[in-house]
């Protein structure tokens, strides 16, 4: 059990979603469909979170963006799980710090249960590494820190579910630990987790670690899968990288940078490329997990 927030006994028919709750996923599904026409493959979005004013923000942003759609909102992690049962979205934005149960309680629920396959935004003011690697680690894909731009969340969001369903479902338990182990040591680097780059390091990294011929050309033999599993392309996969990088750099753990990197870093640049970004942590993977 993890240290979440949420009531262990509450009080069921006093919780329960009810019907006229204007911010019911039912409510909220009627008014979207009056709105106009929805493109057929829109992303299917349910927001969770406690604060009803950033919920109508989200939800009023969704509303102008033709290939998404709100399926609704939910205030409590029990309604969250309720709407879930409901919709099916296929991506979930939720908060960690809701009543009644909170949302590191909704991925155990979600992840117990084993039926719903989409994915999770957490969205949260909590930056601790330690709070950040068990959302991963039950299930989340992505970390947005508040305060953030509702821009910037929809941006992720679209990245998030333009992931083939390939990469999120049916993992063998080798799988999920090594995607946790290559989390886990980006967010000890310091690597910014709301990052377009902490995405794609993660995939790179994955990719090299189970194949390390795969690092003599980086351009034509990574680059190019990441960007088809992002729908981008390899040269904006490596800007983006590089990005990451300096940044990791500037704001990060220059401890274990050293560490790892110690003299191999170009001394005119004074940062590690992204080959050798990749192959480093890689290598620290392969060793640990895949030897």
């Amino acid at each position: 059990m993890t240290f979440a927030f949420f009531l262990s006994r509450i009080n069921p028919r006093q919780h329960a979603l009810k019907e006229d709750n204007p911010s019911s996923c039912r409510n909220i599904k009627g008014r979207m469909s009056r709105q106009g026409r929805r493109r057929q493959g829109s992303i299917k979005i349910l927001v969770a979170d406690d604060n009803q004013e950033l919920c109508g923000q989200i939800a009023g942003a969704i509303a102008q963006e033709p290939d998404l759609e709100l399926v609704g909102t939910a205030n409590t992690g029990l309604e969250a799980l309720e709407c879930i049962r409901k919709h099916t979205p296929d991506l979930l934005l939720l908060d960690l710090i809701m009543p009644y149960l909170d949302g590191l309680g909704v991925l155990e629920q979600l992840r117990e249960e084993a039926r719903w396959q989409g994915r999770v935004i957490i969205m949260s003011a909590l930056g601790a590494e330690e709070m950040i690697r068990l959302a991963f680690s039950l299930g989340a894909s992505y970390y947005l820190i508040k305060p953030f731009e509702v821009s910037v969340l929809l941006d992720r969001a679209r990245l998030i579910a333009s992931q083939k369903p390939s990469q999120v479902q049916s993992k063998e338990p080798k799988e999920q630990i090594l995607e946790q182990a290559i989390s886990e040591l980006l967010s000890k680097a310091g690597v910014p987790p709301h990052f377009k780059g902490y995405l794609y390091l993660r995939d790179c990294i994955g990719l090299v670690a189970r194949d390390f011929d795969r690092l003599g050309s980086i351009m034509k033999t990574v680059y190019p899968i990441v960007a088809e599993r992002y729908q981008s392309t390899p040269q904006k996969i490596e800007r983006t990288i590089r990005h990451a990088i300096e940044t990791t750099w500037d704001r990060g753990n220059m401890k274990l940078l050293n560490e790892l990197f110690g003299t191999t870093i170009d001394a005119e640049r004074g940062k590690a490329t992204n080959t050798l970004f990749i192959a480093k942590l890689a290598d620290e993977i392969r060793l640990k997990y895949l030897s």
